[in-house]
């Protein structure tokens, strides 16, 4: 559902102000309150005229993907009459001049949940119906030829290597799962996993949007991992035995090159991958805490409602602990932290090895290249309006030099291969060219 906001009465410049009419309206006020202060906040307002944005047209069922400097449109193609299929139609356009490439029909039952390339093949999930799971169709780009289609949900795709991985379900629900590489041209299995009945099995050390490593973890304790793209058990160890009932009371989590396994409140080991080496244990309690990959220098967990803890990764010591913020992302040298208050945005910056706050951008939204960790831009809404003001991140300096301004966006935006691609609140797409 697209939110299509308010429409503004008037958009200025960040060096212009308005001439006010009595009754002063509230909205506006704010408006010009907003652009001045993206001004003291950013330093720097974008010289010369901006290049105008192209706009694809589209309507509100219509879906987009960003896949690595391809921008997929999918849209409503022609009725099949009395079929329990539909067709869609998907528009490839090349980025950052969101020039047309290609256009491919396709059949699918349900909803479209992603469109991923490799070569000139389009794997395209989508909902299968309302009770049951995902499908995959393998389509040769630009004729609809259908190369293969499985019960499974694309995960990631590797075009060097020509496979996929997808989520497989066996009958018995999502619990009762697994994984498998599967040939991108024939849909034909390279090799599978299954989730174990009592233990533990996820997909680590992504690069470039495909993993390295699964680690699978049995009741007994016993850990193993496996080349994700081949399936050949690389290394294997031994963990804290698995909890009852199928369920673990360890927790593990890749960071980079490590595997943490966290036992309850005994603390927290880390092994390396994919040789499963114990690198060190700390006594530091992360039983309520979770992690992910992507936070600079040092390892983060968070707590389910808010606080972060960081740890050194090459000992496992803590370097500092704060309730203040929900999540932190790598810009710079530093951090940038939010908290989860959504209607108040803001981006602070932090030392990463201290915790100390560099500066406060103030009411900013970071903003990652498609498939990069790092924060290298930044995005400002004007109170009240569908303006978004866009520009590059400056940490050292605590600025944003301000690239240009978006007008009439919906929603959020996504920037790949120097363009920000927005939707709009007509449902059309936005293309604006970085410089």
């Amino acid at each position: 559902m697209i939110d299509l906001g308010e429409v503004p009465r008037s958009r200025q410049r960040p060096a212009e102000t308005a001439t006010p009419r009595p009754p002063v309206p509230y909205r506006p006020v704010l408006g010009a309150l907003s652009i001045l202060l993206i001004v003291l906040l950013a330093g720097a307002v974008h010289r010369g005229p901006q290049r105008p944005p192209v706009v694809i047209p589209g309507r509100l069922s219509d879906a987009t993907f960003v896949d690595h400097g391809r921008l997929f449109v999918v849209g409503i193609g022609p009725d099949l009459l009395g079929a329990d299929v539909h067709n869609k139609i998907i528009s490839r356009y090349a980025l950052p001049d969101a020039k047309l490439v290609s256009r491919t029909l396709v059949e699918v039952s349900g909803p479209v949940s992603s469109v991923v390339g490799a070569g000139n093949t389009l794997l395209v999930t989508y909902q299968v119906d309302a009770t049951s799971g995902q499908g995959t169709v393998a389509v040769t780009e630009g004729t609809g030829t259908v190369l293969w289609r499985r019960p499974a949900g694309v995960v990631a795709v590797s075009a060097a290597a020509g496979v996929a991985l997808v989520t497989v379900e066996y009958g018995g629900g999502p619990p009762d799962g697994g994984w498998s590489v599967v040939d991108v041209q024939t849909g034909e299995p390279r090799w599978s996993l299954r989730q174990p009945l009592n233990g533990y099995a996820a997909d680590f050390g992504y690069v470039n949007g495909c993993p390295r490593y699964f680690v699978i973890a049995t009741s007994d304790g016993h850990v193993e991992t496996r080349d994700a793209l081949t399936g050949a058990v690389t290394s294997a160890g031994a963990i804290p035995p698995l909890g009852p009932n199928g369920h673990v009371s360890t927790v593990a989590w890749s960071v980079d090159d490590l595997l943490l396994v966290v036992d309850g409140r005994a603390g927290v080991t880390a092994y390396t991958l994919p040789g499963l080496t114990r690198r060190w244990h700390s006594d530091v309690d992360l039983s309520q805490s979770w992690t992910q990959a992507g936070c600079g220098v040092v390892i983060c967990a968070y707590r389910p409602q808010r606080g972060v803890t960081a740890l050194d990764p090459a000992t496992g010591r803590q370097l500092w602990d704060s309730d203040r913020w929900s999540y932190a992302e790598p810009t710079g040298r530093y951090l940038a932290a939010t908290t989860e208050a959504v209607d108040q945005p803001s981006l602070t910056l932090l030392d990463p090895l201290t915790g100390q706050v560099h500066g406060d951008l103030g009411a900013w939204q970071g903003l990652g290249v498609d498939g990069e960790t790092t924060l290298t831009y930044a995005m400002y809404q004007v109170l009240g309006q569908d303006t978004r003001w866009y520009g590059v991140l400056d940490p050292d300096r605590l600025r944003v030099h301000i690239l240009g301004s978006a007008d009439r966006v919906s929603g959020d935006c996504h920037i790949s291969t120097g363009a920000l691609i927005c939707r709009l609140v007509d449902a059309s797409v936005g293309v604006w060219q970085l410089r």
